[in-house]
C-alpha cells in the first residue's frame, strides 16, 4: 500500500482500528472540501427537513445530522416562499412569535457519515478518493517519523487537492448562467399591506424564526 507498511492487524505498528480512524478523518476532510463548493451542492439532504410552528416557540431544533444550511422556505398555500436571514444586530427588530401551523422547510447539507465496517464504501467522483489514500499514507509516515516519505506524500497530496479544487468548482458545465428573482417573492407573499415575510437565523443547534410587522401594526405571521 502507499504507506509501505505490512497488512494491518491488531498488533501492527498501526492497528486496524487506528487505520479506520485515519481513513475516516481523511474522508471527512474530502467531504468538507467538497461541501465548501456551495454552488455545486454535492451533498444535499433529500428530502429536506420540515417543522411546524406551535405559536409558543421562536427557536426550533435542527436535525441531528445538520452541517450546513442551504436555504429556508415557508409554505404559503400550495407554494413555497423563500425566507431570508437576519443579522444578530437586528435581533430586537424581530420579536413576534409565529402563529401555529406554519410549515417550514429546511434545505441543508448533512454531516459526514463515518465508515463503520470493512465492507463500507465512500464513493467520490473522478478518482478524488486518492486524496484519502495519500492523506492516510501521509499520516502513517508521520507517525513512523519517515520524514522523507512524508515530504513526498505531502507534495502529492497538495497536487491532488489542487486538482480537486479546480475540478469541483464548476459542477454544472452546461454554460448556462442563473439569475435570482428578488421581486417575485414579495408579490407572492403579501396578504395585507402591514405584514412582512418572516426571517430566520441559525442559533447554535436551533433555527430562530422571527417576524416584524410593518409600521408597528399586526402581531402575527401570515
Amino acid at each position: 500500500m502507499r504507506a509501505d507498511m505490512p497488512t494491518p492487524s491488531t498488533t501492527t505498528f498501526i492497528t486496524i482500528s487506528e487505520w479506520n480512524g485515519i481513513l475516516n478523518n481523511e474522508y471527512a476532510g474530502l467531504y468538507g472540501l467538497l461541501v465548501q463548493k456551495f454552488g455545486a451542492d454535492y451533498y444535499v439532504k433529500d428530502p429536506p427537513y420540515s417543522l411546524t410552528t406551535d405559536a409558543t416557540n421562536t427557536h426550533y431544533a435542527l436535525p441531528s445530522d445538520f452541517f450546513k444550511l442551504l436555504g429556508v422556505d415557508l409554505q404559503v398555500g400550495t407554494e413555497w416562499v423563500t425566507v431570508d436571514p437576519f443579522n444578530f444586530a437586528e435581533r430586537n427588530r424581530y420579536s413576534s412569535v409565529p402563529v401555529s401551523g406554519q410549515v417550514i422547510r429546511v434545505h441543508y447539507v448533512p454531516l459526514f457519515t463515518a465508515l463503520g465496517a470493512d465492507s463500507d464504501v465512500a464513493n467520490f467522483l473522478n478518482g478524488w478518493d486518492d486524496y484519502v489514500v495519500v492523506g492516510a499514507a501521509l499520516q502513517a509516515a508521520l507517525k513512523e517519523e519517515s520524514l522523507e516519505t512524508a515530504a513526498l506524500l505531502q507534495r502529492e497530496r497538495a497536487e491532488i487537492e489542487q486538482r480537486i479544487e479546480a475540478e469541483a468548482e464548476n459542477r454544472d458545465a452546461s454554460g448556462m448562467g442563473s439569475t435570482t428573482d428578488i421581486r417575485g417573492r414579495d408579490t407572492a407573499w403579501s396578504p395585507a399591506p402591514y405584514q412582512s415575510p418572516p426571517v430566520y437565523r441559525l442559533n447554535g443547534s436551533k433555527l430562530w424564526l422571527a417576524w416584524q410587522p410593518r409600521g408597528g401594526i399586526g402581531t402575527e405571521w401570515w
